[in-house]
């Protein structure tokens, strides 16, 4: 049986990081993708057929850039930082107890983001 050691982990790893490394690019470039992409205002977008360009697709309005407020499903961007921020901002006035009730919750954040 193998021991296993820090350096014999390492050794392990060293050959297969290029793995890391291409997961990591496209995991990036779908994020970046996904920003160009994003946005909500699909309703102004136009994709059309268009041959001139070589690609096959024009894109027109907001869908290559989106509007940065809401991404692809209606959904306010960084909405996870909403769900922090709201709790916090209880604690920091004193108001820790209450960070477990959803409708006060509810209500200070649509006060806070309409």
């Amino acid at each position: 049986m193998r021991s296993w050691n820090w350096d014999a982990v390492a050794a392990w790893i060293r050959p297969r990081r290029w793995m890391a490394i291409v997961a990591g690019m496209i995991l990036w470039s779908c994020w970046l993708g996904a920003i160009l992409l994003g946005g909500s205002r699909f309703s102004t977008a136009k994709v059309e057929r268009d041959d001139s360009n070589g690609i096959g697709v024009k894109l027109d309005g907001r869908l290559a850039l989106g509007n940065g407020e809401t991404d692809v499903v209606g959904q306010i961007t960084s909405i996870d930082h909403l769900a922090f921020y709201m709790p916090a901002k209880m604690i920091r006035d004193g108001r820790s107890g209450e960070i477990y009730d959803h409708d006060i919750l509810g209500a200070l954040q649509d006060a806070e983001f309409p």
